[in-house]
């Protein structure tokens, strides 16, 4: 529904900026001495969770589309087998070590730092996708950007 509004690069900035705000809000609790502190967790999770379907979706067809794009020759089937492989190898890889990573983490700096930590190595991850793919296009109309 997005992509047919919005850019594939523009939902990614979305879920990105999504994700990176969602992580942030989860950690505000201890900080706003809100008297029911889970709020603040459930409410930033779940930001950061429509954050991540907002990238995940449009990411296929955006690295195919980017692929298309510089190469001429190639099998069709053959790019879209070995992309999803990648691309299910890689997110393998980021589950498995993800929850190893976090609770290191948490275990170091605290909840609340290790919010603030992934918040920050979010929004720098964005920082580098817009200078690799560049502002223009990302929320205009024409799909070809």
């Amino acid at each position: 529904l997005m992509t047919s509004k919005v850019t594939k690069r523009g939902c990614i900035f979305i879920g990105l900026c999504m994700q990176s705000a969602g992580v942030v809000i989860s950690g505000q609790s201890s900080v706003l001495h809100y008297g029911n502190a889970g709020i603040f967790a459930i409410v930033g999770l779940t930001i950061f969770g429509f954050g991540t379907t907002f990238v995940t979706i449009p990411a296929m067809p955006e690295i195919l589309d980017s692929i298309e794009e510089r190469k001429s020759n190639f099998n069709e089937l053959s790019l879209q087998n070995r992309v999803a492989g990648y691309f299910i190898v890689c997110q393998g890889l980021g589950e498995s070590a993800g929850p190893l990573v976090s609770s290191l983490l948490k275990q170091e700096l605290g909840f609340r730092n290790t919010q603030y930590a992934l918040g920050v190595f979010v929004a720098c991850f964005l920082a580098i996708y817009i200078s690799a793919c560049g502002v223009h296009g990302f929320f205009s109309l024409n799909k070809k950007v």
